[in-house]
């Protein structure tokens, strides 16, 4: 049994030293470390077998082989405290050869009979009768013993964060080793000549080689406090249950007659629950007394996130969490400057940031954008410390940029909020003021609080995003309602009108109607005198007459425009003159510009190239316009104009009317306006008396006018006049056809939209 539990301590020794070699084969404190657990395991395994071997010889050369190893061991020992926990201690090159010397004379000297003279073989080990060289072997051990701890001291004193809690494992493993190993091994063997307990020392030695292992190989360590803690609170879980067990079994065979006695089987209840209650309490009482007043220096962890935690659940206000949750930081690690920022998704603009100690910096901002891409390309959020980059042999390229950021703006560590809660941001902070080091359990903390942040900040930005979604729909929702009801005023106002107008429509169509029958009706008495009546009843036939051609022109424009509200109108589009045009409707309207005394002026340009549109529609365009000029002007002239660009024609009606309002010209060519309607007599506008009219004409004008890819403007100045101006492509050789379009837009439909 003795012999695997020693091969498992030599194979874990070697093991350890090994994994330490191979974390970094360059460095000198991973070689001397490995030197020094080959020499150890030598020293576990010389001391074992001279203790079980019975032939003298072998057993005297595995007692020289014990001092030969050990001074080998305290030399790699002192050279390892020369480059831990870095290399201010090496010594020169000179001072290695002079303590290897010194080193390899007292291995010689081991190996001779100077050191061990003699031996006498006993039942479990070996006594040793020793000759002078113990002195130089002594003087060898003590020398490297005080140089290795003067080296450890010196280290600890210049040494900050990191690399004193590193001092502070080394100098905890070599003392529990020291003191084990010292008292087995060398006081009791060389001053008392007792070594029943020699092979328990190499026990010792695994003290040593883990805590070193772990400071070597890891970056994060427990705080020396939070791991006595731990390791006496253990032992104190540990020793209440065998303390107890023994006492009671002493109690039950000494008092109550055994441990299954009818007696001893009722009390044991009663002493179970009060074991029970006893050891729950002392355990309890001592997590809080080590852990909550000696390792986290007066504050218990658990209570604090409990508490934090019950502050911050009901809390919605983004910048009372912020500072929540800094002013804790700030308070229990004495940080001056620290600061939170939260970006938009997976974005760069910041949705909230709030900095203590540091000015708002782009260049700072840009850093820690760079950082939480850092985090997405290695898919994992993890604290990032500058101090465990910088010590760091092999750092990713971006990782080198972010330690160089946090060395520029004095930033210590950063906290990535938790993404699991869909946020992107991080807290970050500088250094401490007492210069600690952040130790694993306080990084640990530090995420639980960051963790229980982030979801409460995640709860926040959900209610601030819910509040203005609400808000944002419900100004959509008045926006909207507001304009369903303009909607539906201008629909009610075109109901009215369009009711106004079909009465002012069936006067207008019934008005050609009487005119035909009542001269129709006078007719009829020149059935037998009409040669004696000529001139009367001309008279009457071209009222019949014209009456028929209104009464036509008015179907024409009720069916252009019902065409033209389904947007179903056909146009054939074709090569037009329109000087020619515009001279045959100047000829058909010169009667009635007669008949009120106005000029009738063809200013078209002769040169005016050809267009291309509908003939019969550009023909019902002309005599609209032309038709309105004459009706709406009282004296003076009606010109018509021409001019033309490289892709459009324009022709001008100009007339020296009243003129229309500005108001008014905003609703021209909408269906059923009339300028100066009876129906809105009286609101300020010119104070004449309007002609008769449908509300049709303008409307089939500018929606023809836009079906042929022209536009019409209007310009106009109270009692001056108005000119109306459409465009018309220019013929330059386009096909003819025919073009057919439809709309459902209702609004459209109605006129309510153009």
């Amino acid at each position: 049994m003795e012999t695997v539990l020693l091969s498992i301590i030599c194979i874990a020794l070697v093991g350890l030293g090994l994994l330490t070699f191979f974390a970094n084969t360059k460095g000198k404190t991973n070689r001397y470390f490995l030197l020094l657990t080959l020499f150890a395991s030598l020293w576990i395994l010389s001391n074992y077998f001279s203790n079980i071997r019975t032939d003298t010889n072998e057993v005297l050369f595995y007692n020289k082989m014990i001092f030969f190893n050990t001074s080998f061991l305290v030399y790699f020992l002192y050279l390892f405290s020369t480059v831990y926990p870095n290399q201010k201690n090496e010594i020169s090159k000179t001072a290695k050869i002079l303590t290897f010397i010194f080193t390899i004379l007292t291995a010689a000297i081991s190996l001779s009979g100077y050191l061990v003279k003699d031996i006498s073989i006993q039942q479990s080990h070996s006594n040793i009768t020793f000759g002078i060289g113990i002195i130089i072997y002594l003087l060898q051990f003590i020398l490297f013993a005080f140089l290795f701890i003067w080296n450890i001291v010196k280290s600890y004193k210049v040494s900050e964060g990191v690399e004193k809690v590193k001092v502070q494992y080394l100098f905890l493993g070599i003392s529990f080793s020291l003191i084990g190993t010292c008292i087995t091994n060398l006081i009791l063997p060389i001053f008392f000549s007792n070594f029943e307990l020699s092979n328990i020392g190499p026990l010792f030695l695994l003290f040593f080689i883990i805590f070193t292992t772990v400071s070597i190989v890891r970056f994060r360590l427990f705080g020396i406090r939070f791991l006595f803690a731990q390791i006496v609170n253990t032992i104190v879980g540990t020793a209440i249950p065998y303390i107890s067990f023994f006492l009671i079994y002493f109690i039950f065979t000494k008092f109550l007659g055994g441990v299954f006695s009818t007696l001893s089987l009722i009390i044991g209840i009663f002493f179970a629950l009060l074991f029970s209650y006893i050891y729950s309490l002392i355990k309890d009482k001592c997590r809080k007394l080590l852990l909550g007043k000696f390792a986290y220096r007066g504050f218990d962890p658990n209570e604090l996130i409990t508490r934090y935690v019950k502050d911050i659940s009901t809390e919605l206000d983004m910048d009372k969490l912020s500072n929540n949750v800094l002013t804790l930081i700030k308070d229990i690690f004495s940080i001056s400057n620290i600061g939170i920022i939260v970006f938009k998704g997976e974005g760069e603009n910041i949705v909230f940031k709030k900095l203590w100690g540091y000015e708002e910096d782009q260049f700072l901002f840009n850093s820690l954008i760079s950082v939480t891409k850092y985090w997405d390309e290695v898919k994992e959020n993890v604290p990032i410390l500058k101090e465990e980059i910088s010590v760091s042999d092999d750092v990713n390229p971006k990782l080198k940029e972010i330690h160089d950021n946090m060395k520029r703006f004095d930033l210590e560590m950063i906290l990535p909020l938790n993404k699991r809660v869909s946020l992107n941001g991080l807290i970050f902070f500088g250094k401490r003021e007492d210069k600690k080091n952040f130790t694993a359990e306080e990084i640990q903390f530090l995420e639980n609080i960051v963790m229980n942040t982030s979801v409460a900040i995640g709860r926040a930005i959900l209610y601030e995003e819910v509040k203005e979604f609400n808000l944002t729909l419900q100004a959509k929702v008045e926006e909207q309602t507001e304009e369903l009801q303009i909607k539906v005023k201008q629909l009610q106002e075109s109901r009215e009108k369009e009711r106004d107008m079909i009465d002012i429509m069936g006067h207008e169509l019934r008005t050609p109607a009487t005119v035909v029958k009542l001269n129709a009706e006078l007719l009829e008495g020149f059935t037998e005198n009409i040669m004696n009546n000529k001139e009367k009843f001309k008279t009457y036939v071209s009222r019949i007459r014209n009456a028929v051609e209104n009464e036509i022109k008015l179907i024409n424009t009720l069916l252009s425009s019902a065409k033209l509200e389904g947007n179903k109108i056909e146009l054939k589009l074709e090569e037009i003159d329109i000087v020619k045009e515009i001279e045959m409707a100047i000829v058909g309207h010169e009667f009635k510009a007669k008949e009120k005394g106005l000029g009738l002026v063809n200013s078209v340009l002769k040169d005016t190239p050809s267009i291309f549109a509908d003939h019969a529609r550009l023909i019902e365009v002309l005599n609209n316009l032309i038709d309105n000029a004459i009706k709406y002007t009282e004296r003076g002239t009606v010109t018509i104009d021409s001019s033309f660009d490289e892709k459009m024609v324009y022709i001008s009606v100009i007339d020296s009317g009243q003129g229309i309002s500005e108001e008014d010209i905003a609703n021209l060519g909408k269906k059923f306006f009339r300028v100066g309607n009876y129906l809105n007599k009286g609101e300020g506008k010119p104070d004449v008396v309007r002609p008769g009219g449908t509300g049709l004409g303008l409307y089939v004008t500018f929606g023809l006018v836009e079906k042929m890819g022209g536009k019409i403007t209007v310009e106009s100045k109270i009692g001056v006049g108005s000119t109306f101006t459409f465009s018309l492509p220019r013929y330059v050789g386009q096909d003819s056809g025919k073009v057919k379009s439809k709309t459902n837009n209702m609004f459209e439909r109605l006129g309510l939209q153009r």
